[in-house]
């Protein structure tokens, strides 16, 4: 589990538990609006097989002096209770999204209306408190002289009503269940949305960077990356050319020689016979410089567009690479290997060095 999902789990749980500590202080102020103790009200309970808590109401009521006092505690109960009981269903709806401001969101709504809830019920205990002090009542102990209880017989627009507002609670909470079971698909539509949208950016990018690092061939173009502005072609004596004088090479080639490096671009009239001169090159890179390195790492690679083949060392890095009708041959020592890299990385044959 990752730390958001442990912060949700945690807080709604914290929530849960701090409503219901509430939901026990306030229930007093519920009972007493409801004309009864709490050893009375368990001891109501215990008698039931069930329904309890439906049968609580009714009775609370059927005792209350004060109506509107006992509508507005029970309310309060209501909310609180609820509040805790669909705290499984927001950790299970907010860690199935994801979504960072949902959270945020969820958490202050849950927040508010627990603060404002509890806050407004013990606000309202007091006049519970003035109510039945102001009828001289030890704690909420009746004077059955000074207050005349309810009967189990009150009329039925009372019974109606009290039907009606438990009716509206269990209503109000199986459509908030409802709608957010309704909304986890839609929040999982979104996340797959958003997925695909992240992953066509990626695309996009991935796609950039490979028209980036696509092959770059032809005389001119090898030129312009390597900064040559003079004409520059394949002397009779390069290396290549005196090894491999059955192939057919084409005017247009390049080759750069320096201290420990060398670069050689070869553009040939047939595609088959750059292919073979490829090959040929990475057998004498392989007879060259295998049977004197006992530490070696060799790739042969199959792209898209092109192949290549790599042979490094400590003390060398050698390539062989054949694209379409060019073939690029090209070694260095390890002062030089950097250069080498980034140069075939512009040119789009190495992603990274």
């Amino acid at each position: 589990m990752d730390k958001t999902s442990t912060f949700i789990v945690v807080y709604f749980i914290a929530f849960a538990i701090i409503d219901f500590i509430i939901y026990a202080k306030l229930s007093k102020y519920l009972y007493m609006s409801g004309g009864a103790t709490k050893e009375e009200v368990k001891f109501f309970l215990d008698k039931q097989v069930m329904h309890g808590q439906r049968r609580l109401v009714d009775w609370l009521y059927s005792r209350t002096p004060c109506p509107d006092m006992f509508h507005t505690m029970l309310t309060v109960c209501n909310v609180l209770t609820g509040v805790t009981a669909l705290t499984p269903v927001f950790i299970f709806f907010l860690v199935m999204s994801k979504n960072t401001v949902l959270i945020i969101v969820c958490s202050v709504v849950v927040a508010l209306i627990s603060v404002v809830t509890a806050l407004y019920g013990f606000i309202f205990s007091k006049k519970i408190l003035t109510y039945f002090d102001n009828l001289n009542c030890n704690g909420y102990e009746f004077n059955k002289n000074q207050v005349k209880r309810r009967t189990l017989s009150f009329t039925q627009k009372e019974k109606e009503k009290v039907d009606k507002q438990v009716k509206v609670g269990q209503r109000t909470a199986i459509t908030i269940i409802f709608l957010l079971i309704l909304s986890i698909p839609l929040i999982a539509l979104f996340q797959n949305w958003k997925n695909n949208n992240i992953n066509n950016d990626t695309t996009t990018e991935q796609t950039q960077q490979k028209q980036i690092l696509q092959p770059i061939t032809g005389f001119k173009n090898v030129k312009s990356v390597l900064g040559i502005s003079e004409e520059v072609r394949l002397d009779e004596s390069d290396e290549i050319k005196t090894l491999f004088p059955e192939f057919n090479f084409s005017e247009e080639c390049i080759v750069i020689t320096d201290r420990g490096l060398y670069f050689g671009y070869y553009e040939l009239n047939d595609p088959k016979q750059a292919i073979e001169l490829q090959k040929e090159i990475k057998s004498k890179i392989i007879n060259d410089y295998i049977y004197y390195s006992q530490d070696f790492n060799e790739k042969d690679e199959s792209k898209e567009d092109f192949t290549l083949y790599t042979f490094e060392t400590e003390d060398i890095y050698a390539v062989s690479i054949c694209c379409e009708k060019s073939v690029i041959y090209a070694y260095s020592n390890l002062n030089n290997e950097v250069w080498l890299k980034s140069l075939l990385n512009n040119l789009g044959y190495l992603e990274d060095f």
